[in-house]
């Protein structure tokens, strides 16, 4: 994760005159950090596994701003819920699935006195000797490659961004 913050310090005149940059750096950072989030993405995309295809096309990027910030997050969705696994990892332990099946009998008895037994389905139990067992995901990082061949363009784009919203403030 690449985070920016900027504090101000300094005489009330420096902040008086400083705080109007904010709007301005907010104005300048907003296309960069989306065309930023869309580049990433393409080259998460281009290094994601391809077995169906569907996790490199649920890469998306998407902006939020809230308060004094401006987030940029590029993530799987949808249908690729998976790939947070999948960039990081599993080590976990799995349950065998229950089965369906004959669980027991049901008895009626007619009005003419003729006894009927049929079979009830539903969910069996899971019988003894039925337990877990480790299952392992390999990490294949898809993600963070992008960002680190990246990160130089993106602190550079970043940085020019500031700049010209300073030069221009």
């Amino acid at each position: 994760m690449i985070s920016v913050d900027v504090t101000i310090s300094g005489t009330e005149e420096a902040q008086r005159r400083l705080s109007g940059l904010h709007d301005a750096i907010r104005f300048r950072l907003r296309p960069t950090l989306a065309q930023l989030g869309q580049e990433v993405a393409d080259m998460g995309a281009s290094f994601a596994p391809h077995k169906s295809g569907t996790l490199a096309g649920e890469i998306k990027a998407r902006q939020r701003e809230s308060g004094s910030s401006i987030t940029e997050t590029i993530r799987p969705g949808g249908k690729a819920f998976y790939g947070q696994w999948q960039e990081t990892g599993l080590d976990t332990m799995r349950k065998p699935a229950r089965r369906r099946g004959i669980t027991g009998v049901r008895t009626r008895v007619t009005k003419t006195g003729t006894v009927l037994v049929t079979a009830r389905h539903g969910l069996m139990r899971r019988a003894a000797g039925w337990s877990e067992h480790p299952f392992h995901l390999p990490a294949h990082p898809f993600m963070r490659p992008a960002v680190e061949a990246l990160r130089g363009r993106i602190e550079q784009q970043i940085k020019a961004a500031v700049d010209a919203a300073v030069e221009r403030g």
